[in-house]
C-alpha cells in the first residue's frame, strides 16, 4: 500500500482544513466595512425658534407679573422705575424683576397687570397716552392700550418722565445706565385704572422691561 510521508500528511491536512473554512489566503486583500454616512436629518440642526413678538412677549409678562421672574429685566441694564410721592418724581434703578417687587414701591403690580391680562387692547403707535390736568382725563379712551414709540419721541418722553435724568445728582453710573437703555425701548403698555405705563425693548433679541412710570399725574 501506498503511504503519505508524514510531513506531506500533516501539510495536507492543514490545506483542507484551511479551505474547508473559508480563510482568505495569506496574501488577500482584507476588506473593510466604510462607516455609514449620517441621515441628513441627523446631521441638521433643529431650526431656531421665531423670535417671539412684542404681544406675546406681553402676554407672558402680564400673567407673571407677580412673580419674581428673572427673564423680564436685563441684568446690566437693569429697569428704571419713577414714582411720586410729592411734586418731585423719584427716579430709581433696579438690577432685577425680584428687586422692583421686593422694594414695596409698587406692591400693587401684579395687581395692575392682571387687570389687562384678557382685556381688550386699544392700539396707539407712536406716542404714548397723555394726561390733562385740565380735564383730568386721558387722551385715549382705553383702559388698557398699547403701541410702539418712536426713537426721538422716546427720547424726549423719558426726560419729560424723569425730570432729571441726566443730573449730576443721580450719579455717573444711574446716567450711564440711562443712556443705554433709551434708545432701547420700542413698545409700551399702559393701564390707565393705576396710571401705570411699562416701557419694553429688545436687548440681544430678547424682550425686557426697562422702565417703568407709575406716577400720579398732576399731584403736585
Amino acid at each position: 500500500m501506498f503511504r503519505v510521508p508524514g510531513i506531506a500528511s500533516a501539510a495536507l491536512g492543514w490545506l483542507l482544513v484551511g479551505c474547508g473554512s473559508g480563510a482568505p489566503p495569506p496574501n488577500a486583500p482584507i476588506e473593510v466595512a466604510a462607516p455609514a454616512e449620517p441621515s441628513a436629518q441627523a446631521a441638521d440642526p433643529p431650526p431656531p425658534p421665531a423670535p417671539r413678538s412684542f404681544e406675546e412677549f406681553l402676554a407672558s409678562f402680564l400673567e407673571r407679573a407677580g412673580e419674581p421672574s428673572a427673564d423680564f429685566v436685563d441684568p446690566e441694564l437693569g429697569v428704571f422705575t419713577v414714582t411720586n410721592a410729592g411734586a418731585f418724581p423719584h427716579l430709581e434703578r433696579f438690577k432685577s424683576y425680584r428687586e422692583v417687587l421686593e422694594s414695596n414701591l409698587l406692591p400693587a403690580l401684579s395687581g395692575p397687570a392682571l387687570a389687562c391680562a384678557n382685556a381688550p387692547w386699544e392700539q396707539s403707535d407712536g406716542r404714548a397716552p397723555g394726561f390733562s390736568c385740565e380735564t383730568e382725563a386721558y387722551d385715549v379712551s382705553g383702559a388698557c392700550v398699547r403701541g410702539t414709540l418712536e426713537s426721538e419721541r422716546l427720547i424726549s418722553l423719558v426726560k419729560a418722565m424723569t425730570g432729571a435724568v441726566f443730573s449730576e445728582e443721580l450719579g455717573e453710573e444711574l446716567q450711564q445706565r440711562a443712556s443705554q437703555s433709551e434708545p432701547l425701548v420700542s413698545h409700551y403698555a399702559f393701564v390707565r385704572e393705576h396710571d401705570l405705563f411699562l416701557y419694553f425693548g429688545r436687548v440681544d433679541g430678547n424682550w425686557k422691561l426697562l422702565w417703568l412710570d407709575a406716577r400720579t399725574p398732576c399731584s403736585a
